[in-house]
């Protein structure tokens, strides 16, 4: 079996798991991690955020969205284009219906700029492992942006969608936390062959 084949072994397997919440146990889960990530010390240290609209009982966002407006934080979310691009929204009324009918920014929000890097950008995923590297949907949007968008990375997941590590590629990069209902991941290092 090669590296893709076990990769969508993987995703399917977890993601079946986090289809089968009930809305009380992701809202629950979800209000769990995000006072984690509230009560972080980054948490009042970033001024500007990239979070992402919950898809597929992903993570909720929205106690992030709306405790970091009231803080005075910049807050961007991705919408697809040539890749992923990141606007800033004021609220959920920012959102709309977009690509695979994931709420993006509506066209009249404000792109990041090309000269700017958000402090934080929590990034959204299926499967996560020890080591932070993570497995999305297979499009690989987020790959390619993590560098070039974000100072530092963090992952919020449910504990059973961590696993001690999955099959990586040259190109693959770890977030810098990892957050659960349990609380923050103590993430290992890795050396990339």
């Amino acid at each position: 079996m090669n590296n893709n084949q076990s990769k969508q072994i993987l995703r399917n397997e977890i993601l079946e798991k986090r289809l089968a919440l009930t809305k009380e146990q992701v809202h629950t889960r979800s209000r769990d991690i995000e006072l984690r990530l509230m009560n972080h010390p980054l948490w009042k240290e970033i001024e500007t955020i990239g979070l992402y609209a919950p898809v597929k009982n992903e993570v909720d966002t929205t106690m992030l969205l709306m405790n970091a407006l009231e803080m005075g934080m910049s807050v961007y979310f991705p919408r697809v284009e040539q890749g992923l691009e990141f606007y800033e929204v004021s609220g959920l009324d920012d959102l709309q219906r977009g690509a695979w009918s994931i709420p993006e920014p509506k066209y009249e929000c404000i792109k990041l700029g090309a000269d700017k890097k958000l402090d934080l950008l929590i990034v959204p995923g299926v499967v996560f492992d020890h080591y932070g590297y993570r497995l999305g949907y297979g499009k690989g949007f987020y790959d390619s942006v993590l560098t070039k968008v974000a100072m530092k990375t963090m992952a919020l997941a449910y504990d059973f969608q961590i696993v001690p590590s999955i099959p990586v590629e040259e190109w693959d990069l770890a977030v810098s936390n990892l957050i659960t209902e349990s609380g923050e991941f103590p993430l290992k290092k890795k050396a990339l062959k």
